[in-house]
């Protein structure tokens, strides 16, 4: 009874079939969030974040160290850029209309771009902006 309950089912194989072809077919790259934000050029990163600070007329491009995997690789880093704001606004920068999650290190919040999607870059332009 116990291996019924815990035996995958149907949607679960077949996502775990098409990461595997992911991989196989060497596309993982393009098709895993993961891989899509761990790939992303330093050039990339630093243009959005300039992009971003430049609409929003707030914040500074510094560069950052992102934390890998969600605390799956404790102590592992990768070189990042990110968007630095004077001051601790993690609370209402978590509390805009769609949460910005963001870290906050002596009394100043950082945003990593690569923990940010291209396509949701205007939510950081309107959260930011907010804070004007």
């Amino acid at each position: 009874p116990l291996m019924r309950a815990l035996r995958p089912g149907g949607h679960t194989l077949t996502l775990l079939q098409s990461v595997l072809l992911s991989y196989s077919s060497r596309t993982a790259c393009a098709d895993i969030p993961f891989w899509k934000m761990v790939s992303i050029s330093l050039a990339d990163l630093e243009a959005r974040a300039a992009a971003i600070v430049s609409e929003a007329g707030i914040g500074s491009v510094v560069h950052v160290d992102s934390l890998v995997g969600a605390g799956s690789a404790p102590g592992s880093t990768i070189a990042s850029f990110g968007i630095s704001l004077n001051g601790d606004h993690r609370e209402a920068l978590r509390h805009h209309s769609v949460p910005v999650i963001t870290r906050t290190f002596d009394k100043v919040t950082y945003l990593d771009m690569r923990s940010v999607s291209p396509v949701d870059d205007h939510i950081v332009v309107a959260a930011l902006t907010s804070l004007r």
